[in-house]
C-alpha cells in the first residue's frame, strides 16, 4: 500500500491524499486552497494545474503506463477547502460523503448556481459512521468527529495488512469533542487494533505548542455575557457553522427570535428536521426567515429584540440599516480574524461591509485540533508513524511529539507503507 499527499504537506486547505494498493486506488478530499495558500503564491502554480491527476481529474492516457483508474473519492466534510473541486473529478468516479455534507453543500451550490457541482452531488453516495465500505481490497470506515462543520469524519483505511487513520479536520474542544474520541477508541478496540500504522494528521494550529486559542466553552461564556447586555445582536459567522449558530440560539433570551435570510433558514430547517429529532442541541425551531410581511415576527423583534445571522450581502446590509443603533445593538464577529487583517487572506468585500460599523465583540474558537489535542489523539490510537497534513509547519509535529516517528514528505512523494519514518 502507498500513500501520496498530492497537496497539503506544507499548506492549510486544498488537501488531496491518494491511497493505493495493487488492486485499488482511492482519493481523500478534493478541495480548493484557502485564500493566501502556498499553491499559487509561493509555488506559482494555477489551481487547474495543481490538481492534474491522471485517472482522477484527467483521463488515464495523460499519465504513465502504470496509472490505474480511481475507484472512489471520499470527502471528509463540506468545507470548500475539502470539497470545493469535486467539479474537476471525472464523471464516472464514485463520490462518497456524509449525508449532511451532501445536503448542505447541495443547498450552497444551488444557491450559487454551481450546476456542475450540483450534478456531481446528485449521484454522490452517502456513508454512515462506523459502517465499512469495501473498495476492492481497501476497506474504508468513516468515524464521526468534531469540527466546525456538521457531520465531519475521520477515515479508517485497512488494506494489505496495514491501517491508516486520516483525520480530516478535527478538534476535541467542540460540541461533544471528547465523545467522538471515545467512539473511535471503542471502534478500534472492537476490531482489535491496538496501534494504527499511519496517522495522517491535520496540523493547522502548529507550531503553537501551548493552547493559545479559545475553546467552545470560552465562546459560550462570552455569548452568555453578551446576551445579557444587548437587545439586538447581529452575528457574523459562517452559514454552515451549525454548532456555533446552535450556541447562539440556545444561549439567547428564549423570547428572542433567531432571524436570517431564506438561504440560511433552509439550512437550519434541514438541521432541525434531520438532527434535531434525536439531539436537542440541533433543534432550532424558532428560527425565521425575515420578512416585512410577517407582522407577528416584527412585533416579537420590536418587543424582545432578536439575534440576526448576517453575512456580507445585501440582505444583511438592509437589516443593519433598518435596526442597528449603537446603544442596544451588538455586532459579533464569529469567524477567523485573518479575513480582516492585511495579507493575502484579507477579504476586502467583508471589510467594506463592516466599515460603517464598530465590531462589539470577537467571539470565535477555531474548529481545528489544538496541539494538546493532537497529542491526545496520538496517545489514543498509538500510531507507528505520523504524517502531518493541512499545515504550514509540518516540522513542528516533531517538536510536539518527539517520542513519535514523524514522516515529513513533500507534495507528490510516494510513501510505501513498508517504509520507516524519517524525522527532520
Amino acid at each position: 500500500m502507498e500513500i501520496i499527499i498530492h497537496r497539503g504537506t506544507h499548506q492549510i486547505g486544498g488537501c488531496i491524499t491518494e491511497i493505493r494498493t495493487e488492486e485499488a486506488r482511492i482519493v481523500i478530499d478534493m478541495g480548493t486552497p484557502l485564500p493566501g495558500s502556498k499553491t499559487e503564491i509561493e509555488f506559482d502554480v494555477t489551481e487547474e494545474n495543481a490538481v492534474v491527476l491522471p485517472g482522477v481529474t484527467v483521463p488515464l492516457n495523460q499519465g504513465g503506463d502504470n496509472v490505474k483508474p480511481c475507484d472512489g473519492v471520499f470527502i471528509t466534510h463540506y468545507h470548500g477547502d475539502h470539497i470545493g473541486r469535486i467539479d474537476m473529478l471525472l464523471p464516472d468516479i464514485p463520490l462518497y460523503m456524509g449525508p449532511a455534507a451532501k445536503e448542505i453543500y447541495s443547498i450552497y451550490c444551488k444557491r450559487n448556481e454551481l450546476a456542475e457541482k450540483v450534478n456531481r452531488l446528485q449521484a454522490a453516495h452517502t456513508y454512515t459512521a462506523g459502517k465499512p465500505i469495501q473498495i476492492k481490497n481497501i476497506t474504508v470506515t468513516p468515524l464521526l468527529t468534531s469540527h466546525s462543520a456538521l457531520d465531519a469524519y475521520m477515515l479508517l483505511i485497512e488494506a494489505e495488512g496495514k491501517t491508516i487513520l486520516h483525520t480530516g479536520d478535527f478538534s476535541l474542544h467542540g460540541y461533544e469533542g471528547k465523545k467522538w474520541l471515545e467512539a473511535v477508541k471503542k471502534h478500534l478496540a472492537e476490531k482489535s487494533i491496538a496501534s494504527i500504522d499511519y496517522l495522517v494528521c491535520e496540523g493547522t494550529m502548529l507550531p503553537d505548542q501551548k493552547r493559545t486559542s479559545p475553546t467552545e466553552l470560552d465562546v459560550i461564556g462570552q455569548i452568555d455575557t453578551l446576551m445579557k447586555k444587548y437587545k439586538k445582536i447581529f452575528v457574523l459567522c459562517s452559514s454552515t457553522h451549525i454548532d456555533r449558530i446552535a450556541e447562539f440560539y440556545h444561549h439567547r433570551n428564549y423570547r428572542n427570535p433567531l432571524v436570517s435570510d431564506l438561504y440560511q433558514n433552509i439550512i437550519l430547517q434541514y438541521v432541525t428536521e434531520t438532527y434535531g429529532k434525536t439531539d436537542y442541541f440541533y433543534r432550532i425551531p424558532y428560527a425565521y426567515p425575515y420578512s416585512q410581511k410577517n407582522q407577528k415576527l416584527l412585533d416579537l423583534m420590536e418587543e424582545y429584540g432578536f439575534v440576526a445571522l448576517i453575512r456580507p450581502n445585501s440582505w444583511s446590509k438592509r437589516m443593519l440599516e433598518r435596526y442597528y443603533d449603537e446603544q442596544d445593538s451588538a455586532i459579533v464577529y464569529s469567524m477567523w480574524s485573518g479575513y480582516l487583517k492585511e495579507g493575502p487572506a484579507k477579504n476586502e468585500y467583508l471589510c467594506d461591509f463592516l466599515k460603517p460599523y464598530k465590531i462589539t465583540a470577537f467571539i470565535h474558537a477555531g474548529g481545528h485540533a489544538l496541539p494538546e489535542e493532537i497529542r491526545e489523539l496520538a496517545d489514543a490510537v498509538n500510531p507507528a508513524h505520523i504524517i502531518p497534513i493541512h499545515t504550514e509547519h509540518p516540522d513542528a509535529m516533531c517538536e510536539l511529539l518527539p517520542e513519535r516517528d514523524i514522516m515529513l514528505p513533500e507534495d507528490k512523494d510516494i510513501l510505501s507503507c513498508n517504509d520507516t519514518g524519517s524525522k527532520k
